[in-house]
């Protein structure tokens, strides 16, 4: 499998271009008729209470049993933590103000990528401004599943890194060895991070790598997270956005079969709702090849994000026929202009995901 990213900032406040997905393998302009305002959730509809719970237990439960997997099989999420973390470190270079001397608190920890990276940086710092003596961050590390947090709590307190940090030439193993005695400074806990409370002016740092796309209400969550935050606090998410598997999407237009992804946040519609005075936005197209349609398939299950919300399931003989369909459909489209490994009947398929990463400061 093979991974490659592109940068593609989405502007703020306009609809991005859209194209109609047309059979022929062509792709229609459709820029001077666009659609209505999206939602945040692309194909979402309400829900009550009884069911959007159920839904967070079907999640909690599919990732806790992939715990494992996820930690081998995650690559675009490992991956998406170092970008996740590299915004912020820039952004705390480019200005004036440091992080607030306050708690950290990382939403979705799942195994820990985003997890040791904010261990690394508790030691060196958060740049030159951020060295000072006297501050004083505990790290908060929750997940909605006790599985990953378990997990995660492990990994983190048996890394045996190697390589210095470069910062007073210690290990990451020396570090959350430090940490791990004071338990005030590092906590594990299971929380339900979408209607867990806190009081205001909490924490100095709230980061959540690739979990926003699970929230019911992500446009609540968002606002009750920048209330959680001290002034000149930050904001992190990644997340899949809206415009992620194109080809997928795609297929099941001209098979006419139902599109049955989780429904994804659109990006440019939260920025236009939230209207924030302060933020980054990062878009980035990932391009992954997979063996085969099932192999694709089979590894959303394996990582834990094989449960959608949408509410609509293939039977079947419809997934049989959207499996057999795929590479025969994608071998006669043209659907991405830049494509960079053609599809063919009998070979590999290629899936676009979209990731987006926020950053808001208050």
């Amino acid at each position: 499998m093979t991974d490659g990213t592109s940068d593609s900032p989405l502007p703020p406040f306009s609809s991005p271009n859209w194209v109609s997905h047309q059979c022929d393998g062509s792709w229609g302009d459709r820029s001077q008729t666009p659609p209505s305002p999206s939602p945040i959730f692309k194909h979402s509809t309400p829900k009550d209470g009884a069911i959007a719970q159920n839904d967070k237990h079907h999640i909690a439960a599919n990732f806790g049993h992939a715990a494992h997997t996820y930690h081998t099989q995650a690559h675009l999420q490992q991956a998406g933590a170092k970008q996740l973390l590299t915004m912020l470190d820039d952004s705390l270079r480019r200005s004036a103000t440091p992080l607030p001397n306050a708690p950290i608190l990382e939403i979705g920890c799942g195994t820990g990528f985003i997890t040791r990276l904010l261990v690394e940086r508790a030691q060196c710092g958060w740049g030159q401004l951020e060295s000072q003596s006297g501050l004083h961050r505990p790290l908060h590390i929750t997940d909605l599943s006790p599985e990953m947090v378990q997990f995660c709590q492990s990994h983190i307190q048996s890394v045996r890194a190697a390589h210095p940090l470069g910062c007073q030439s210690r290990t990451i193993r020396d570090h959350v060895q430090d940490h791990v005695q004071q338990q005030t400074d590092l906590s594990f806990r299971v929380l339900d991070a979408e209607t867990a409370t806190a009081p205001p002016n909490t924490y100095s740092l709230i980061v959540g790598g690739f979990v926003a796309q699970w929230f019911q209400n992500l446009e609540d969550t968002v606002h009750r997270f920048l209330q959680q935050l001290q002034p000149g606090g930050r904001l992190l998410l990644s997340f899949p956005g809206h415009q992620s598997f194109p080809e997928w999407r795609h297929v099941c237009q001209c098979l006419d079969l139902p599109f049955t992804a989780h429904p994804l946040p659109n990006p440019i519609t939260l920025l236009d709702r939230l209207q924030p005075q302060h933020y980054e936005l990062k878009v980035n197209m990932w391009s992954t090849v997979y063996d085969s349609p099932a192999a694709f398939f089979r590894s959303m299950k394996a990582i834990g994000a094989g449960f959608s919300q949408s509410g609509v399931r293939l039977s079947p003989k419809q997934m049989r026929q959207l499996l057999k369909g795929w590479t025969s459909v994608m071998s006669e489209s043209a659907l991405l202009p830049n494509k960079s490994h053609p599809t063919h009947p009998s070979g590999p398929i290629e899936v676009h995901y979209q990731v987006v990463y926020l950053l808001i400061t208050k």
